[in-house]
């Protein structure tokens, strides 16, 4: 699940990412995941997300509002898997797509 919400008063917008165990890759124990994307500069390191006692991986990240980003998800520093619920998908020249996320 991916949540906007706007804060005019800092002129950011706020994503909150959540995974829940569900829509984690199958066949693999996912130790730790982090958001990668052009607004981090794809490091793996920059945000990683927490793993709640309900199971769900989640974190917030504040990005500048009217801007289009690509990202993924990186699970256990070498499996990279995407959001269901993405605004839009782009090639990544490696054989995948990465996913479109739009803050306006």
């Amino acid at each position: 699940m991916i949540q906007k919400k706007y804060v005019k008063s800092r002129n950011v917008c706020k994503v909150s990412f959540k995974i829940p165990a569900s829509e984690l890759p199958e066949d693999v124990e996912i130790t730790a995941v982090s958001v990668v994307g052009s607004f981090n500069q794809w490091n793996p390191t920059a945000n990683p997300m927490k793993l709640t006692k309900k199971g769900v991986f989640q974190t917030t990240i504040e990005l500048d509002p009217n801007q289009t980003f690509e990202f993924r998800y990186l699970a256990n520093g070498d499996l990279f898997f995407n959001a269901w619920e993405a605004e839009g998908y782009a090639p990544n020249g490696l054989g995948d797509d990465n996913c479109l996320l739009t803050t306006d």
